[in-house]
């Protein structure tokens, strides 16, 4: 929009819902905000909590709250769980969980319990978060319902129910 235009409207769309519009220089909206529907910021980089986003979406936390920068995606289904989606319409590319110091790690937990514990140094821990070697697996108590800590198994027709545990 030019000087003359709007450059944005608060309005109601033809079913009574609420409809906020931010248009760019060229008069296209670039930002819509829709009480029910879709909405987007069509270009740029959206930033919570930093002024000069990186990525197109950055969440910056303070140091005064240890949760401050937590994501949090909830299934507004009961009886579903909610996904993380990472699409990638390319070829050869490679996905990355990134921690930027030295110490961090990877946890996978369900149930308020670690389960898989990747550390810095490249171990992978199950049924343990102090993996000691590059697979390290604490077995489950044997009540849980295995017998063993690992089973392999071939998927080998001709090796059909071949398999040995530890």
């Amino acid at each position: 929009a030019d000087d003359d235009g709007l450059v944005a409207i608060v309005q109601k769309d033809a079913s009574d819902d609420g409809e906020f519009d931010i248009y760019d220089g060229s008069g296209a909206a670039s930002v819509v905000l829709k009480t029910d529907g879709n909405s987007y910021i069509a270009q740029g980089n959206v930033g919570i909590g930093t002024t000069s986003p990186a990525g197109k979406l950055q969440v910056e936390g303070d140091s005064s709250n240890n949760n401050d920068a937590t994501l949090v995606i909830r299934s507004g289904n009961s009886g579903e769980a909610p996904e993380l989606r990472l699409n990638h319409t390319g070829t050869g590319g490679v996905w990355k969980l990134f921690g930027p110091n030295n110490n961090d790690a990877l946890q996978l937990t369900l149930n308020g319990s670690t389960k898989v514990h990747f550390d810095n140094a490249g171990n992978v821990g199950i049924g343990t978060t102090g993996p000691g070697e590059r697979l390290h697996v604490v077995a489950p108590n044997a009540a849980i319902g295995s017998q063993y800590a690992l089973y392999v198994q071939s998927s080998d027709a001709m090796a059909a129910n071949k398999g040995g545990g530890i």
